[in-house]
């Protein structure tokens, strides 16, 4: 063999290597498409996910304040109850507010009786209660003194 022989075949190699390359990296690129593919795939796929759990939780907090308010009413004509014929309470109102210097109370029932008995009775429903009910109570008797005053 030749040296020109050899080169010929050095070159047939190369020429064979480099075909094996190209194979390869139209492989790689298609995966590489795929990939991409798949990735806007998931992309979209977290998305709408992304949008059921928005409103899934806007459904729960719906739902959630349905069901505070049911329970509220139904806490409500309980509490009018225990005013009146155990408090000896004459008058009651629900979801009373007021409003002075730009600050608002709301009390969820406000029980008032005048003449024999003078008094003022507040029930502040909570829904759930608050863990610390000592520290819940005292933040609504600093906010009752400054409307009071």
């Amino acid at each position: 063999m030749t040296i020109i022989d050899e080169i010929k075949q050095i070159l047939r190699d190369v020429a064979i290597r480099q075909a094996e390359t190209d194979k390869r990296l139209d492989r790689i690129a298609i995966l590489s498409e795929q990939n991409v593919e798949q990735q806007a795939e998931s992309d979209r796929r977290q998305a709408e996910t992304d949008r059921q759990i928005q409103r899934v939780d806007k459904q729960l907090g719906e739902l959630g304040n349905k069901w505070g308010s049911f329970t509220e009413g139904l806490l409500e004509r309980s509490v009018q109850r225990i005013m009146v014929k155990d408090l000896g309470i004459t008058d009651t109102s629900f979801g009373a507010s007021k409003y002075k210097n730009g600050k608002t109370i709301e009390i969820d029932v406000l029980g008032v009786s005048n003449g024999t008995n003078n008094r003022v009775v507040i029930a502040e429903i909570k829904k759930p209660p608050p863990r610390n009910r000592h520290r819940a109570n005292t933040t609504t008797i600093k906010r009752l003194s400054i409307f009071c005053t």
